[in-house]
């Protein structure tokens, strides 16, 4: 802060050698020629100062409301891409099982047949199938997305 009392004539400055032995100022200060100019100085530099602060702040506070508003938008996105990951992985669900039940029907029915006519290959065939379908894990295949694999960035379109 500013020594605005270091300038003033003799009898309002007590320290007058210390004056004497400081370097001069590199930009000219207008010198007050009375204490109270030198009151207004001081309060204008003050309130100056007082303004930049609160400049500062401002956008500071606008800096962070952005920044916030951006990330609320960045998390909608993510929300909306994992929503939509989900009906995918669900509809691929489905359809898996779909195809299982349909497999499973199929072998049922040539399982009646071969019991009906006594066919015990058919019947071994019948029971590796319904093993087969049944002891491979749902996706195992690659066709079926995952939620947790790749990338949670929004807008991440490489897997669809």
């Amino acid at each position: 802060m500013k020594d605005y009392f270091s300038n003033l004539p003799q009898q309002y400055n007590s320290s007058s050698d210390e004056r004497k032995n400081k370097p001069a100022p590199s930009a000219p200060i207008p010198a007050p020629t009375s204490p109270e100019e030198a009151v207004i100085m001081g309060v204008t530099d003050i309130t100056k100062e007082a303004i930049r602060c609160f400049t500062d702040y401002a956008k500071c506070k606008e800096h962070e409301k952005t920044e916030r508003k951006r990330i609320a938008a960045t998390l909608r996105a993510i929300e909306y891409q994992i929503d939509a990951q989900k009906e995918v992985y669900l509809k691929e669900l489905d359809k898996h099982y779909e195809e299982r039940s349909r497999l499973y029907s199929v072998a049922e029915k040539a399982q009646e047949k071969a019991l009906s006519t006594g066919d015990k290959e058919i019947l071994q065939l019948c029971y590796n199938l319904i093993l087969n379908v049944y002891d491979k894990p749902v996706g195992s295949n690659g066709t079926m997305p995952s939620l947790l694999g790749g990338s949670m960035t929004p807008f991440n379109t490489d897997r669809w």
